[in-house]
């Protein structure tokens, strides 16, 4: 089994026992996790590794697995992704994210989208005030994301401020 099959198993089976699921439609949370693996996995250049993470990136913050169990099952390299990218979200706006890795970067914008998607589709209220100072500002500092993914991240939010403002003020 490769190395992205490996951690999409061990996601699945970490969030399915943490009985994790999407606070929007009560889905299983790693179909959130597909949908990012799949949007770095199609980003020229990405690595296995890179995938693996974006499987992985969420169980140190929804799961009881530890840096230790993501770092004997996948190694040093994954583990560090992965904890990169799980430590961006409260990070990123206070502190920045110099430290992390261009890999973590470009997963962490992968997220970005995902969510910036479904908060305009699921919650339009929190996205009047998160769209235009967080998730602004979070990608703003994601200075070393794939600029192709990073193009498309700001395109989803210009586009997802202009959908919540449309549905807030009682357009469609």
């Amino acid at each position: 089994m490769n190395v992205m099959a490996k951690a999409h198993v061990y996601a699945m089976g970490a969030h399915a026992s943490a009985g994790d699921t999407l606070y929007h439609n009560n889905q299983p949370y790693i179909t959130h996790l597909a949908e990012i693996a799949r949007r770095v996995a199609a980003i020229p250049g990405a690595t296995e590794d890179m995938v693996a993470a974006a499987w992985l990136h969420d169980v140190l913050v929804r799961t009881k697995c530890t840096f230790t169990d993501i770092h004997i099952a996948f190694g040093i390299d994954i583990a560090g992704l992965v904890l990169g990218v799980s430590n961006m979200f409260s990070e990123v706006v206070t502190k920045g994210v110099e430290d992390a890795p261009p890999e973590a970067h470009t997963i962490f914008c992968a997220r970005m989208i995902t969510d910036i998607r479904m908060i305009a589709a699921y919650a339009p209220q929190l996205g009047e005030v998160w769209f235009p100072f967080t998730a602004r500002d979070a990608l703003n500092a994601l200075t070393k994301a794939d600029p192709g993914i990073l193009e498309e991240a700001h395109r989803t939010l210009d586009d997802a401020i202009a959908h919540v403002d449309s549905v807030n003020n009682g357009g469609v």
